[in-house]
């Protein structure tokens, strides 16, 4: 039996019948202080088959609870499998090509380029980078490097050979552009 939490995210395990016991003690006792648990936020993993019967019960409990795979498990937005980290890296990659298709359209190259290295690249990685081994998925972090560098390249309105994007990759302080590539951050963002 597990009860771990941090903050307001709770996290159960167990066998069904005492995971349930105590989540249903949760509810009650929140209740007395004022405090409603928001099922559409409450998720059931199965390590096994799902039991309809077990998920039925917790949905009576607690209407509105759903039950993930392990295609998509994550735990305070890490992700625990190597699909869920997948699943994860990918819906970044599509965010951050919308963010970086726009990026151009601002009034100034300068606000965007500022953007793209203190807000939209890597800060928008570094909780997966430090959470999950991503340095296991070489090709995604691969695109991220490509779509950072091409956004680059649109913002300074020229195109990088291989060496001056390892330059332009760099810490400022040692000087390059501080345009970081995750595949560069992925291990030291772990350890």
């Amino acid at each position: 039996e597990l009860n771990v939490w941090y903050l307001d995210d709770g996290t159960l395990a167990g066998d069904s019948a005492s995971v349930l016991s105590d989540f249903a003690q949760i509810i009650h006792e929140s209740r007395k202080i004022g405090l409603e648990i928001n099922p559409s936020k409450c998720e059931l993993h199965f390590m096994s088959d799902t039991d309809e019967e077990v998920l039925k019960r917790f949905q009576l409990l607690s209407p509105g609870i759903r039950s993930i795979t392990k295609d998509n498990l994550t735990l305070l937005g890490a992700p625990l499998t190597s699909k869920a980290a997948m699943c994860c890296l990918n819906t970044k990659l599509e965010e951050m090509k919308i963010l970086f298709a726009r990026l151009p359209s601002l009034n100034s190259y300068h606000i965007a380029f500022y953007l793209l290295r203190h807000c939209f690249a890597i800060p928008r990685l570094t909780y997966l980078l430090r959470t999950t081994p991503t340095w296991n998925f070489e090709e995604i972090l691969h695109s991220f490097d490509t779509e950072i560098r091409s956004t680059l390249e649109t913002l300074l309105n020229t195109t990088l050979s291989e060496q001056k994007w390892i330059l332009a990759s760099l810490p400022v302080n040692v000087g390059g552009l501080g345009v970081r590539k995750a595949s560069d951050l992925a291990i030291p963002a772990f350890l």
